[in-house]
């Protein structure tokens, strides 16, 4: 994703927290191997299928980004004490 590259991820739980399916990534049943080709090959044969993809996983890597998560983590462990440098 950070790579401006379309995603096509298995359907589990944990990527469904970030991931919208069909609008910043494709996911495929786990162990469905027919759905993996298939998705593989949408982005393959939809150019616009494809573009669309990466434009709006540019969001989500904002969005979940590195310094993004500590910031966040940082503010947390504040509002419960002291935190020192």
């Amino acid at each position: 994703m950070s790579a401006g590259l379309p995603v096509v991820t298995s359907d589990l739980p944990v990527f469904r927290e970030f991931l919208t399916p069909g609008r910043d990534a494709l996911l495929v049943p786990v162990d469905d191997a027919p759905a993996l080709t298939a998705a593989l090959a949408a982005i393959l044969d939809d150019p616009e299928l494809a573009d669309r993809l990466r434009s709006a996983a540019g969001a989500t890597v904002e969005r979940f980004s590195w310094a993004r998560s500590a910031a966040e983590h940082r503010a947390i462990y504040a509002s419960l004490g002291d935190l020192r440098d």
